[in-house]
């Protein structure tokens, strides 16, 4: 199971300026190109166990609650500006990179 800082270095090497990551799917990133996807599907418990190594607990808990937790990641030099929320299957994790510019640079909308 890779970690989430894993995934979003992934997603910086191929340029992505954006990516998403649901439980039982293939972590999704755009770049410039069009969205591609990344690496092996990520199970419920896998999301959550890479998600409870960069959230605190208290974090965790709003998680394991139901509620939308926004946090930030520092991976290579790039600031990734990430939502987690419950979804009808698991967790979606959502999330932008300080590289996609200012007016990108916004917290992901929950959907």
């Amino acid at each position: 199971m890779p970690s989430l800082p894993q995934v979003l270095h992934e997603a910086s090497l191929r340029g992505a300026t954006e990516v998403t990551l649901e439980s039982d799917q293939h972590p999704m990133v755009r770049t410039d190109a069009g969205s591609v996807t990344v690496g092996d599907p990520l199970s419920e418990s896998e999301l959550f166990d890479a998600l409870s190594l960069v959230l605190g607990p208290d974090q965790q808990a709003e998680l394991a609650l139901g509620n939308v937790v926004s946090f930030g990641v520092d991976v290579g030099g790039d600031h990734w500006t990430l939502l987690a929320e419950p979804a009808p299957e698991g967790i979606v994790v959502r999330g932008r990179s300080s590289a996609a510019g200012s007016a990108e640079t916004e917290t992901p909308t929950p959907s």
